[in-house]
Parts: structure tokens; sequence; C-alpha cells
């Protein structure tokens, strides 16, 4: 199976085949830590990530 990236922002943005944007207009990610889900439309779980702090910035790497 092929592999590819993508990176998910929970912000505001345009979409294009690497970016893909959620667009909340506020905080997604408690302090205390979460977990993100990537499934397909018909919810099948495809990766899950927990949440990582990297420099003081909170991001969700896999």
């Amino acid at each position: 199976m092929g592999r590819t990236t993508a990176v998910i922002h929970t912000g505001k943005g345009r979409n294009t085949t690497i970016h893909l944007y959620w667009n909340q207009g506020s905080y997604i990610w408690n302090n205390t830590g979460d977990t993100a889900r990537l499934q397909t439309p018909a919810n099948k779980v495809v990766d899950t990530c927990a949440r990582i702090t990297v420099s003081g910035r909170a991001r969700v790497a896999c």
C-alpha cells in the first residue's frame, strides 16, 4: 500500500492536495492531551495520532 503525507489544520485555510483545513474559528485541542483519528467517509479509521508538544507548541504528528 502506498504512503502519502497530509497536513491537517484545525484553523482556517484553503485545501490543497497536501494541506487540509477543518476551518474552525476556535481552539480544538485541550492542554492535557488528545487523540486525532483520520477516517474515511464510511467511518473506517485509517490512522490515529496522539497530541504532542514541540518547542512549546501543541501539535499532532504521526
